[in-house]
């Protein structure tokens, strides 16, 4: 993520660094981090699930400018495939720990 963010190594290549990041900020699961961070802030994510694993890994844009990489991992505790809000609760103490809002 910090080198699609920088456009460095194998994302050097601005084009296709700028198509996979517009990919990512499209991507239909919605509802870990970008949905933590709030409607003001640009999330380019990409999240991974199977059986009761759920991941978001994503690059943060807040309103003011502020970005930063965030990426979490949830397994078991009986969630569902799909089911993101375990991820959402701990993306918006991260944020507001880290950031305060």
């Amino acid at each position: 993520m910090t080198s699609l963010q920088a456009g460095t190594g194998a994302f050097s290549n601005s084009s296709l660094q700028q198509w996979l990041l517009s990919d990512m900020s499209k991507q239909v699961y919605r509802d870990g981090i970008p949905a933590a961070a709030g409607s003001g802030a640009t999330v380019q994510d990409k999240v991974g699930f199977l059986d009761d694993v759920n991941n978001d890994a994503a690059i943060v844009t807040l309103p003011d400018g502020e970005r930063f990489i965030l990426v979490i991992m949830t397994h078991g505790h009986n969630q569902a495939t799909l089911d993101f809000s375990r991820i959402n609760t701990i993306a918006k103490q991260v944020i507001k720990l880290a950031y305060g809002a």
